[in-house]
């Protein structure tokens, strides 16, 4: 079995406006840099709170953009809204929600084996 090694990230909650949590983004990008793990898994609230913000979209996708590692993303409720049953913000998931996360973000689930492992990710808010 091949090594590969992830790199696990959450709750970004990246903002084109406010820069309340671009410092801790900063030191965590540069360590993946100086790390260079096979891939990096961004789990849920790229964007700072609000799943309409699109220029919060647009900041989050150039950020990481700029990490020079393969990465894939999973939506949070921060970035397509919340579960339409049990979720607590007022904007809940829906189409156009998911649609601008695909546009920046790309697949919202996928599945893949590398290293001797499988890997899935889901889109948990639906």
């Amino acid at each position: 079995m091949s090594e590969f090694r992830l790199v696990q990230v959450a709750d970004l909650h990246l903002s084109a406006e406010h820069d309340y949590h671009y410092d801790n983004w900063q030191r965590v990008a540069a360590w993946i840099e100086r790390e260079r793990p096979d891939l990096v898994v961004v789990n849920g609230d790229l964007v700072m709170e609000d799943p309409d913000r699109e220029d919060d979209h647009a900041f989050a996708r150039a950020e990481l953009a700029k990490l020079t590692v393969p990465c894939r993303y999973l939506p949070g409720n921060h970035d397509i809204g919340d579960n339409v049953l049990f979720g607590k913000l007022p904007q809940r998931v829906n189409d156009e929600r998911r649609s601008r996360f695909l546009r920046h973000f790309g697949e919202e689930r996928w599945a893949f084996e590398a290293g001797g492992w499988s890997f899935v990710g889901l889109n948990a808010q639906l």
